[in-house]
């Protein structure tokens, strides 16, 4: 009995720490996923290189998350582009990073991005592929 509480107890301080780690979420989607209006916007930007950022939604309700898509396009198509996320002491980091392409289904000149937070940072930082990198904020 005592061993089971104990793995119980373990189980619970674990998801304990990874629930208050759930601070920041990453998805990557098509643009047919994106409504109509977030498709107009990813058409007006799709005529340069860049990386684009742009808060999907006001923070209203206290309850509401913040979400943001990231679009990023580029020349190469070899490849594709993977993102990670860092949330440390306000500060939003967001790693972008260009990997090659396994076969021609991987292969994109543009990528897609919806993060999803609990509460909006007070600074975003962008790199792509290690290093820092300019990118275009838009508010709603």
């Amino acid at each position: 009995m005592t061993i089971l509480i104990r793995i119980l107890g373990s189980i619970y301080f674990l998801l304990l720490i990874g629930c208050s780690n759930e601070q920041i979420i990453s998805k990557n989607v098509e643009r047919s996923d994106l409504d109509t209006s977030l498709q107009t916007w990813v058409q007006t930007k799709s005529k340069e290189n860049g990386i684009y950022l742009k808060k999907m939604n006001e923070n209203k309700d206290q309850s509401e998350k913040i979400r943001y898509l990231i679009y990023s396009k580029k020349d190469l198509s070899y490849d594709y582009r993977t993102i990670r996320l860092d949330l440390k002491d306000g500060t939003l980091s967001i790693y972008l990073k260009d990997k090659m392409a396994p076969d021609e289904q991987y292969m994109k000149t543009e990528s897609h991005f919806i993060i999803t937070l609990d509460s909006p940072p007070e600074k975003i930082e962008m790199y792509l592929n290690e290093k820092t990198v300019n990118y275009q904020m838009e508010q709603p």
